[in-house]
């Protein structure tokens, strides 16, 4: 498994605890999904690393809020 990778497994197992923690919330399931996600993947990475990830997701909303707004 590469850096960062979680294995399907895994991922099942994260969405059934977010789904059990807001049963009756799409959203909020998934947006806890995604931090689940983020907190493994970040267990294996530096500060820096961390960071960048951080800025990178920043850039990429922020270019499709862009994109919505223009509509």
């Amino acid at each position: 498994m590469i850096k960062g990778e979680i294995c399907n497994e895994e991922k099942e197992r994260i969405r059934r605890r977010a789904q059990r923690e807001f049963p009756y919330n799409k959203c909020l399931q998934n947006i806890h999904y995604y931090r689940y996600l983020l907190e493994i993947q970040w267990q294996n990475m530096t500060p820096e690393e961390i960071l960048r990830d951080i800025k990178e997701g920043s850039r990429r909303v922020k270019e499709e809020m862009k994109q919505f707004i223009s509509r």
